[in-house]
């Protein structure tokens, strides 16, 4: 494997390892400093896919409305 490779590897274990601290930064937020409880931590994770549930509904529409699904 090239050395290409092996720099969008190390960006990649960068980033998601970034990603990850966020989140479990965040939750601790949400316990710690603001007083949320599970019901909170929960609905923080959930919101995380909010986009993605949105966004692919619309999209899918969008597709299937310009004759996308033939």
């Amino acid at each position: 494997m090239g050395a290409a490779f092996w720099r969008f590897w190390s960006v990649e274990v960068a980033t998601e390892t970034g990603l990850g601290l966020a989140v479990i930064a965040l939750q601790t937020m949400v316990l710690l400093d603001l007083g949320g409880g599970a019901t909170e931590v929960g609905w923080l994770s959930s919101a995380r896919f909010l986009p993605y549930v949105v966004l692919g509904l619309v999209v899918g529409a969008v597709v299937e409305g310009c004759g996308g699904a033939r």
